[in-house]
């Protein structure tokens, strides 16, 4: 109802402005590549040389009222492109394909890598079509919902003949399994849709229903907070697999931020668009942490993870529930 409102204002009422071009700037950067990588460039930079710490303690970030949106830009990797596929170590169980998302390799491109080499050794052979692009979620919940319809078919077209589908996170996945109920003009175009939302899966889900008993996981002696997603537990409604996933760590205690905390705040692009208001929000998540006196914050969002990350202090960091498990395993 939200989205498609949406899209009734925006014919009635469309953005002018600054506000129509810092939106349409955005939704364009999910579906192209090269901006992408030139905006990974420049926050690898703006890290690496120490800018990002010197205005930090400037306070100029405070002045321009860009404190809270650089508190968002977390450590950022240089630029690697994916291969188009990663084989199997040993002989090959079946071939995956890797849905790797519009921020994906801005930010989560170490969860990404440590994905790939963990299916590789479990026997996966791992597809990375380059032309995948974004999930279109951000689209559909501005009110482009045709814009949000060309990225799946786009993406259903550049999986085609895969049988199984992996992605990192939760967000993403609530929009690919939601591809069926976009408005298709054809039945031909709705079964394809339909096809595509049955053939995807998220990642810890996926890794659970696999024998990791012959893992060889190094012990870590550290208290981890799962927090589960808004994302997965009420778009998805699938349980959250990350703590059975990281019970094969040893010593590694793993407590659950309440869900009466409700939402975090990040909600998409809102931890952005209505800033004060996901931080208002977020406070409760917050709180919970740090009552449960944990060392690490696990989600299987990198929105979710990018925002409970800016309000975090230093001692706690956030972490993907595969990137965790990964560090821990002797290859």
């Amino acid at each position: 109802m939200l989205d498609h409102s949406r899209q009734i204002l925006q014919q009635q009422s469309p953005l002018r402005g600054i506000k129509k071009y810092l939106t349409q700037t955005g939704l364009q950067l999910t579906a192209s590549k090269s901006a992408q990588r030139l905006l990974q460039g420049v926050f690898y930079y703006y890290q690496k040389s120490g800018l990002q710490g010197v205005l930090r303690a400037s306070g100029i970030l405070t002045l321009l009222r860009l404190k809270q949106l650089d508190k968002l830009i977390t450590k950022v990797n240089r630029y690697q492109p994916f291969a188009a596929t990663y084989p199997a170590a040993g002989q090959t169980k079946a071939r995956l394909g890797l849905f790797t998302g519009c921020t994906g390799n801005l930010f989560d491109q170490v969860t990404l890598d440590k994905t790939i080499r963990l299916l590789q050794k479990l026997g996966y052979e791992l597809v990375v079509p380059v032309r995948q692009t974004c999930c279109g979620a951000l689209h559909q919940h501005q009110g482009h919902i045709d814009s949000a319809r060309a990225l799946a078919l786009q993406n259903i077209q550049s999986f085609s003949g895969l049988d199984t589908i992996i992605y990192i996170a939760s967000g993403c996945g609530a929009q690919l399994h939601d591809y069926g109920s976009l408005p298709w003009p054809d039945q031909t175009s709705q079964a394809l849709a339909e096809s595509f939302a049955d053939r995807v899966k998220e990642v810890t889900a996926f890794l659970c229903d696999e024998d990791l008993t012959a893992l060889q996981v190094k012990p870590l002696a550290k208290r981890v907070a799962i927090h589960t997603p808004c994302s997965m537990r009420n778009g998805l409604q699938q349980a959250d697999a990350s703590k059975t996933l990281l019970a094969h760590i040893p010593q590694l205690r793993i407590e659950s931020i309440p869900a009466e905390t409700g939402c975090c705040g990040a909600a998409g692009s809102y931890m952005i668009s209505q800033a004060k208001l996901a931080r208002t929000i977020r406070q409760a998540t917050l709180e919970a942490i740090n009552e449960l006196n944990v060392d690490l914050v696990s989600t299987t969002n990198i929105g979710c993870g990018l925002h409970l990350s800016a309000g975090l202090a230093d001692k706690t960091y956030y972490t993907h529930p595969v990137s965790l498990l990964v560090e821990q395993i002797e290859f």
